[in-house]
């Protein structure tokens, strides 16, 4: 990694420039503004940084809005000369080495259905864009009918991937040893495991085949550009923050919520199974990651239940666990609609340090992360059944829903109404007690606040 300096970055040469590097820039408000204005591809973030690809597009962009000359630059380093260089020595062996293509994982997971016929049988999700079956496997002994569901998903963005290779090494792993493991037989007689390893398959195979920096579905859009960001079409919170409005952007959300047959896929699926808890799996930042992606203002509900499970999963894997908003908040991934929506404990494992880690790195990958699934299978069964609804709960619950009409203000008034008027039930000391169990950020606890003060005195008043 070396140090850019700004004029090196307006002068980087065609050759470079066609390379398309990886920056890296410290993750402040300020940066993180620039980067959702410019609708700049993201690849990793943590607390301290922010990776994002610096094509030809994205350099015109800075330029045309006058960010060549700003402090977004100042501590810029490149931390990859060429994005798609990861990709390449896989790309020039027909089987993609240890990285499993679509045909190879369909039939992986036949097999495996043919091997184990009472623990183990394929299941079709859905239809993707260009017509390719969207499959998954359900590990689970049929002849126990009290199981607990789990959803375990990989590869909601075509370019990632190891997000594949874990669920698959999973699946192995539990088949494989089912006769001779007694953790392993105990998880499988007692749960209804639904693997999705390639979610977004017309994505996962385009990369595969040329374009390996794809992220995208390839859902043709009304709008003239290719493709839809799955982890951005998710219902809850739909575009909010942290997506974009434009067909050509590598995190754009799509015409409506739920529009991409994907994210059907995900809800026929819960709907089905009514899942307990799920992961997804993505790359790359090597983090544990939960609800709320969409705010940073608050902390879930059910932080600490989440911070438990979450924590225990980064130790296996020696990753860092935390609130995904803490990083940089976007709108329309799975975890918090399967949070908000279904009540499902929903996590993100950000795997590896890249995209496509070299294949001496994988069988390492695939270890941990199967050991953490073990774990998440095992202690994630019935997340939430401690949890009590007395009024405590119910002021908590009822101050996310204020928040969340907060951002809707603007064209729903009503709703932001309705949340102030529930709100309005609690006595002061308890909404302050809630404030601060949710670590809710000084500047929305003061809106609130005054918010919540004008609406009483209104409702004084016309009483």
């Amino acid at each position: 990694m070396r140090k850019l300096a700004i004029s090196a970055i307006i002068l980087l040469n065609t050759a470079c420039v066609m390379a398309a590097p990886i920056m890296r820039v410290p993750n402040t408000a300020s940066s993180r503004v620039i980067v959702n204005q410019l609708n700049l591809d993201y690849t990793s973030r943590t607390p301290e940084y922010i990776e994002f690809v610096y094509d030809e597009e994205a350099k015109q962009r800075l330029i045309d809005l006058g960010h060549e000359n700003t402090s977004f630059f100042k501590k810029t380093t490149i931390t990859n000369k060429n994005a798609d260089e990861q990709f390449s020595e896989l790309m020039r062996k027909d089987d993609l080495g240890i990285y499993h293509t679509y045909e190879e994982i369909v039939t992986e997971l036949n097999d495996y259905a043919s091997t184990y016929p009472g623990l183990a049988k394929v299941i079709q999700v859905g239809t993707t864009f260009e017509g390719r079956n969207i499959i998954g496997i359900e590990i689970g002994n049929q002849s126990n009918q009290d199981r607990v569901p789990f959803l375990v998903m990989g590869t909601h963005h075509a370019r990632e991937w190891i997000a594949s290779e874990v669920p698959m090494a999973s699946v192995k792993d539990l088949l494989e040893s089912y006769e001779s493991d007694a953790q392993a037989k105990k998880i499988v007689d007692s749960s209804t495991i639904v693997y999705v390893p390639m979610l977004n398959i017309d994505g996962g195979i385009y990369s595969r085949n040329g374009s390996p920096m794809w992220r995208k579905n390839r859902n043709a859009n009304n709008k003239g550009g290719v493709g839809v960001d799955n982890n951005r079409n998710y219902e809850y919170k739909w575009g909010v923050t942290g997506a974009s409005s434009s067909p050509w952007s590598d995190t754009y959300k799509g015409e409506e919520p739920m529009s991409e047959n994907e994210n059907q896929a995900v809800e026929s699926l819960y709907q089905k199974y009514k899942f307990k808890s799920s992961i997804s799996f993505h790359s790359y930042s090597e983090l544990v990651l939960w609800p709320w992606g969409y705010t940073s203002s608050i902390q879930c509900k059910d932080n600490e239940i989440f911070k438990k499970i979450g924590t225990g999963m980064g130790e296996i894997m020696g990753y860092r666990p935390m609130q995904s908003a803490d990083l940089y908040p976007a709108a329309g991934d799975s975890d918090d609609y399967l949070y908000a929506k279904h009540g499902v404990l929903a996590y993100t494992i950000e795997l590896g340090r890249r995209f496509v880690p070299s294949e001496s790195k994988v069988p390492e990958i695939n270890s941990k992360g199967s050991k953490a699934l073990r774990y998440f299978f095992e202690n994630a069964r019935n997340p939430f059944e401690k949890v009590v609804e007395n009024k405590e709960y119910k002021v908590l619950k009822s101050l996310e829903y204020t928040v969340y009409a907060l951002e809707r203000a603007e064209y729903d008034t009503q709703t932001l109404q309705d949340a102030y008027q529930k709100l309005a039930t609690f006595t002061k000391q308890e909404i302050q007690t809630g404030m601060n169990t949710l670590k809710m950020k000084h500047r929305v606890k003061k809106h609130i606040e005054a918010d919540l003060s004008t609406f009483e005195r209104f409702k004084k008043h016309n009483q």
